[in-house]
Formats: structure tokens, sequence, C-alpha cells
């Protein structure tokens, strides 16, 4: 069995983080072919209306790509994402969605999109998912213990987002 993949991504920079995420792809890219049946078409994306049309542009022809993997910059912002995420999601002939979160552990502003994609992956995750569902400050446990610790004042300030425990496997 073989899985055709497109992969919308904000680049290939080794000094980007985003980057950094993408290159195991290139990388491996005959093991993940020779191994897994696994091939690939990357695309730059630089806004969320790149992803809009990688999105339709991957639905536009059938049987074309098995899979869409996205991986959103962590600063886009979170409802757009969604918005994006659910209208993909509701076309009966499409690819499979895929997120693909390499921001912190401890959370991601993008939980939002998990009821719209049908596979959620973050490079790191929490051994006790239950911590997903705690309110920190800012978010994240970092944020929650320098406020908490040293006694900053983040206000409102929040980064985070709490996914549906419904999502969470």
């Amino acid at each position: 069995m073989t899985t055709h993949a497109l992969i919308l991504a904000r680049g290939e920079r080794t000094a980007s983080p985003t980057g950094h995420q993408v290159q195991g792809f290139r990388m491996f890219a005959d093991d993940l072919k020779n191994s897994l049946g696994f091939t690939f078409e990357m695309r730059h994306i630089a806004t969320l209306d790149d992803i809009r049309a990688g999105l339709l542009s991957s639905a536009a022809k059938p049987g074309e790509f098995d899979v869409v993997m996205v991986m959103p910059n962590w600063s886009d912002p979170a409802e757009k994402l969604i918005e994006i995420f659910a209208e993909f999601a509701s076309r009966e002939q499409r690819p499979k969605l895929v997120m693909l979160d390499y921001y912190a552990p401890t959370s991601s502003p993008h939980f939002g999109v998990l009821p719209h994609v049908d596979l959620y992956i973050k490079r790191q995750t929490l051994r006790d998912t239950d911590l997903y569902q705690r309110d920190y400050a800012g978010g994240f446990i970092y944020s929650d213990f320098v406020q908490n610790s040293l006694g900053f004042d983040l206000g409102d300030w929040n980064f985070g987002s709490t996914p549906d425990p419904v999502h969470i496997h």
C-alpha cells in the first residue's frame, strides 16, 4: 500500500523551527518510500490563504493525494485556522487532513482544530494527557510556573488552548 501526501509547511530553512521539523521528510524520503510506501510533495506556505489554497488544490483532483499534512505557524490565529480546517473537513471528496504541531509539548494555540482533522500529530506530548485540561496562567505550564514562582504578572495574556477531552487519545 502506498500513500502520497501533500505537505504544506513554512519552508525548510535550517535556521527555522518549522524548517527543522520538515527536514526529516527530505532526509529520509527514500527510506519512507521503500519501507512505508510513503511519498510526498512539499509546498511552501507563507499565509493562511496559502493553506486554504493548498487544501483546495489537494481536493481538486480526487485521488492525487491520500493525505494533506499542514504545519501552520504558531502565530497563525486559531480562529482562522479552525475555520479553514472546518471548511475543508466538510467536503465530501477530500484527502485525509493531518495537523503537524511542532510547538511546545505542554500546550498549543491550535487545539481547536481537533474536531476537524483526521489526525493531530504533536512532536512531543505530555505523558499525562490530563495535564492538557488544566488552566495554566498564560496557557502553558512554564508560563504558569514563572508567574507563580517569580511573581510575574501575566495579566490576561494567554497563548494556549484546552483540547476537548473527546479528541485526546
